[in-house]
């Protein structure tokens, strides 16, 4: 850039008064096939903390103040090798055209985010890109010079479902229940046996769970998450190919009871299945509680998510959904021996 280093865009920490900057650049569509706009509201992104998240900002400012880069850092309590604990989740890198191939200033505004780590969290951060996106991983993987280490811990997949499709379905033998007043404990002690490395520490006491049995015995729980309201879902749109194909494609995929390719700006209406437990790995378990998810709202699809190493991983890929394939990074110090296969809640990726 010209203008000499008086005028060259720096990198600080976010203020309050860049939140609606922010969300105008979190706007930005993911790369892809299919072009993904994961936006929030503006009140969602300026740096805030309450008792269950510390949310922390960085921006690339110009020299007149706008905003042309920004990165976030989450942290919320999450399962590790040590147990539960507090752990950041990088999220949110996005920059204008104005920063294209300035690598200098990704790498500053990584290391001030890891700067915002305090001594009661764990030493290194997680986040995920899409496995698709070559152009970040080839740049964080391959090691951007003054930049955290970024080291795989495994891979991921989101399904996303139908959900007007998922809410049919209904195994013999298989009731549901709304809350756990009746089986608070039981709960409890089954999700945190089966989460994943990376879980999120559960909220027993939030609304949307539902349980599964069979009889008197309780064989599986889920809690229904609806981010609508602090998150915008939609399609900016599609590769050239696949765009001119959708037509035909949905055709397929209506016969297939999968997902359709929405049009163009088309709002997802997303809802996540959560700490879906399920201890003996039944399938038709892992699809009843979907259903009660698919019901909880006017939603339009269910959104699922496991690591390679979970449990349920098997069931999650027979399911009839879009697959989104993302790979996880233990991002600064190295993971802790003995931690689970990494498998985060999709709801908070």
């Amino acid at each position: 850039m010209s203008g000499g280093p008086a005028q060259a865009p720096r990198v600080a920490l976010a203020l309050p008064g860049d939140a609606a900057a922010i969300a105008a650049l979190l706007a930005t569509p993911l790369p892809g096939a299919l072009r993904l706009v994961l936006a929030a509201p503006a009140a969602a992104c300026a740096p805030h903390e309450d008792a269950g998240v510390r949310h922390h900002a960085v921006v690339v400012r110009s020299a007149a103040g706008a905003v042309l880069g920004h990165g976030a850092r989450t942290v919320r309590r999450l399962r590790g090798a040590a147990g539960w604990g507090w752990t950041g989740y990088l999220h949110g890198l996005r920059r204008s055209d104005d920063l294209a191939g300035d690598g200098r200033r990704l790498a500053a505004a990584l290391h001030e985010l890891q700067a915002t780590r305090r001594d009661d969290e764990c030493a290194h951060d997680l986040t995920a890109i899409l496995s698709a996106n070559r152009r970040a991983r080839r740049v964080l993987e391959g090691g951007l010079p003054g930049a955290p280490a970024y080291r795989h811990l495994g891979d991921y997949r989101t399904v996303v479902l139908v959900a007007a499709g998922a809410a049919r379905w209904q195994a013999a033998g298989i009731t549901l229940r709304a809350g756990l007043a009746h089986a608070a404990d039981a709960v409890r002690a089954m999700v945190a046996e089966q989460a994943g490395g990376y879980a999120l520490a559960a909220d027993f006491a939030a609304a949307g769970w539902w349980t599964a049995w069979r009889g008197e015995r309780l064989v599986g729980a889920v809690r229904a998450v609806d981010r609508r309201a602090e998150q915008v879902a939609a399609v900016d749109g599609y590769a050239t190919g696949l765009g001119l194909a959708r037509p035909l494609l949905n055709v397929a995929l209506r016969f297939a009871g999968r997902p359709t390719l929405p049009a163009p700006g088309a709002d997802l209406g997303l809802i996540y299945a959560a700490h879906l437990t399920v201890p003996d790995a039944d399938p038709n378990v892992v699809r009843t509680l979907l259903a009660a998810v698919a019901r909880a709202s006017d939603a339009r699809r269910v959104v699922w998510g496991l690591g390679a190493g979970h449990a349920l991983r098997t069931a999650l890929m027979r399911l009839p959904g879009w697959n989104l394939d993302s790979r996880l990074y233990a991002v600064g110090g190295p993971p802790s021996a003995g931690a689970p296969a990494a498998s985060p809640e999709a709801a908070w990726l």
